[in-house]
């Protein structure tokens, strides 16, 4: 779990929560058995994941309120949660698979869920809901204004083929409309690139260029 910084891109509160996170697994050696190292993570490890996974849900809920994802403000509170998230979901997995976590928890039966499964479930989940949100209203975002662009360019497609003269006399740029949609994917992109790791900022724009 170390070095996070140079692989994800987390908000400033993700360190905090990993540190908490990794401490919990160490103290629950301390326990005599199994059963109690169990109890231990799902009351404090677990329940950890699952209040923070709440807490973005309700910090978010403004932008889902008001329909404010591509905002400045509006990316940053959705870009720094999905990189939270991403984080997170991550994080589980290295720790699910560390040496010292499997000998704790050797003896439990293999019949029971394993301890952080549907947690790493639901962080991606979260991630890639958000995610998928925010791509969807960037591309709407930008197709919105390149609308006079479209238009113009279906304006000149219709009078292909027409006499030279009657072209020029054409009330048609299409050239400077496409300015406005260039600028506002270049706003985007450089929003995203702030606020997201290499991955989730690789998959929104693949995204947003197919919408």
């Amino acid at each position: 779990l170390d070095d996070v910084d140079l692989e994800f891109n987390p908000p400033a509160f993700a360190p905090g929560v990993l540190s908490i996170l990794k401490t919990s697994a160490e103290l629950c050696c301390f326990l005599p058995d199994v059963t109690h190292r169990l109890a231990y993570l799902r009351q404090v490890s677990v329940k950890l994941m699952e209040n923070v996974e709440g807490r973005m849900q309700r910090y978010l809920e403004p932008v889902r309120a008001y329909k404010d994802l591509t905002s400045p403000s509006g990316v940053g509170r959705v870009g720094g949660c999905v990189s939270a998230a991403h984080l997170l979901e991550y994080a589980l997995e290295e720790l699910s698979s560390e040496p010292l976590f499997l000998t704790l928890l050797q003896d439990v039966s293999p019949e029971e869920e394993p301890l952080f499964s549907s947690t790493i479930g639901s962080m991606k989940s979260f991630w890639n809901e958000w995610l998928t949100r925010l791509s969807a209203a960037i591309g709407q975002n930008i197709m919105d204004s390149s609308a006079s662009y479209r238009g113009n360019v279906a304006h000149f497609e219709a009078h292909r083929g027409a006499p030279e003269s009657d072209v020029a006399c054409l009330p048609v740029d299409v050239s400077s409309a496409l300015c406005m949609p260039l600028d506002r994917a270049s706003t985007h992109l450089d929003a995203l690139h702030k606020h997201l790791d290499r991955k989730t900022f690789t998959l929104a724009w693949r995204a947003v260029a197919q919408s």
